[in-house]
């Protein structure tokens, strides 16, 4: 396959039991979206590093983090030279911590889902996308660091955290999905911007009891 460098999005099972596929020819460098189905039991090559399999092109083969080879170990660390973390790279995971790279761009569907054991998250402000359910029954997760260039926060998000008290939502995130704290029984302090226009969340099993908006009562 010879892609064009300009291609953005590979989608779902596009090349699914392609098993006869061994090359990929100008594989795109900026790609926004790769799913974690696109090549699915097809013959691309794929590049190990630190416990994970990589899709990408010559001069950088970390772009795409595919998945996690062994995900009953306590560490893991992630290429600084990777863009896209594809959907449930991460989950069902027994790590307690992971930081983001700085090139991190795009954070798949229910990515570290179920990774009941992570306690603690950060990334730059390089991440533009984070996929719904991205830390869904994350139920020891506690300190949250997300980029504020997150454009919107989609459902189901943080989804029965059960330890976290506190958060701190994206600046520039314009949309708050639904059901992003539901059974989140331990949150009672939300942080949000003025730069959001619509709030679909209801509390449902959360004691929240402070929501902080950093504009005005004018802009509320």
């Amino acid at each position: 396959v010879i892609f064009h460098e300009d291609i953005k999005q590979i989608a779902n099972t596009c090349f699914l039991y392609c098993d006869k596929l061994t090359k990929l020819t100008s594989f795109p460098s900026e790609p926004d979206y790769v799913s974690n189905t696109a090549f699915t039991s097809s013959g691309v090559p794929r590049t190990e590093y630190k416990n994970c399999l990589y899709i990408g092109n010559q001069s950088n083969p970390y772009i795409v983090l595919e998945s996690c080879i062994d995900k009953n170990v306590d560490k893991v660390e992630i290429h600084p030279d990777t863009r896209i973390i594809t959907d449930m790279a991460f989950h069902d995971s027994a790590f307690s911590e992971i930081v983001i790279p700085d090139k991190v761009v795009t954070i798949g569907y229910s990515a570290f889902a179920y990774s009941r054991k992570l306690k603690k998250i950060s990334m730059s402000d390089s991440v533009t996308f984070l996929g719904g359910n991205a830390f869904t029954q994350c139920i020891s997760l506690e300190d949250v660091r997300l980029s504020d260039n997150i454009a919107d926060i989609l459902m189901e998000t943080f989804q029965g955290c059960k330890a976290l008290t506190e958060i701190k939502l994206p600046k520039y995130a314009a949309t708050l999905g639904e059901q992003i704290f539901d059974s989140c029984t331990s949150l009672k302090t939300v942080h949000i911007s003025k730069n959001v226009k619509e709030l679909k969340f209801h509390i449902y099993d959360a004691p929240i009891s402070e929501i902080r908006y950093d504009g005005t009562k004018e802009e509320w």
